[in-house]
């Protein structure tokens, strides 16, 4: 009969303890993955004192993804990657992110800031340069959901912290250049953690 009683006991021990490990990684531990994602980049172009809207779609950046987690809930990202875009914009890209995981739940958010070295092809056809800052600086927001088997979906939002513009010229030896401003960028983001 005594032994009979320390059955439920146990039982509600081992669920627990497998709950912790499969649902929320203990605080300490580190788990690298890789990260692919489209980006949607906006610009504003100024043309004769009027501002068009002017897009472009780079479907092509790769990050690796270190995480640290800080507690069950809360991890810090560190991913180093590179954007493969065009003239406009493309380069080395690092950013720093805290994770935000909700309680028994595959839903969680990001924040942090993202660094874009942006390169150019001044040699070729194109040629420009940016006016502010060598590395433009980026505030991020996003909404990730887990799948199964360590993939995960996010939806992200970039914002400049400062006005980060690009001179940019249409034809070699073009003396006019549009000036194009950064003004934000969309990214949706498929992660694969190891």
């Amino acid at each position: 009969m005594r032994s009979i009683k320390k059955i439920p006991f146990f039982i509600v021990i081992l669920s627990s303890f497998n709950f912790a490990q499969t649902e929320f990684p203990e605080a300490g531990s580190v788990k690298l993955g890789a990260l692919y994602e489209i980006s949607t980049v906006f610009f504003n172009k100024d043309d004769a004192g009027e501002k068009k809207l002017e897009t472009g779609i780079y479907p092509i950046s790769i990050y690796l993804s270190g995480r640290i987690n800080i507690s069950r809930n809360f991890s810090l990202e560190f991913r180093p990657g590179i954007l493969f875009g065009d003239e406009i914009y493309s380069g080395v890209e690092y950013g720093l992110f805290l994770r935000y995981r909700f309680y028994k739940s595959n839903i969680y958010l990001i924040s942090g800031v993202n660094w874009h070295n942006n390169y150019g092809n001044a040699e070729n056809v194109y040629s420009y340069k940016k006016i502010s800052d060598e590395i433009f600086s980026l505030i991020n927001f996003a909404l990730g959901y887990s799948l199964k088997n360590g993939f995960c979906i996010t939806l992200s939002y970039y914002y400049p912290i400062q006005e980060y513009e690009v001179y940019y010229r249409k034809f070699p030896g073009e003396i006019e250049a549009d000036i194009l401003t950064l003004r934000n960028i969309i990214k949706v983001g498929f992660e694969y953690t190891f």
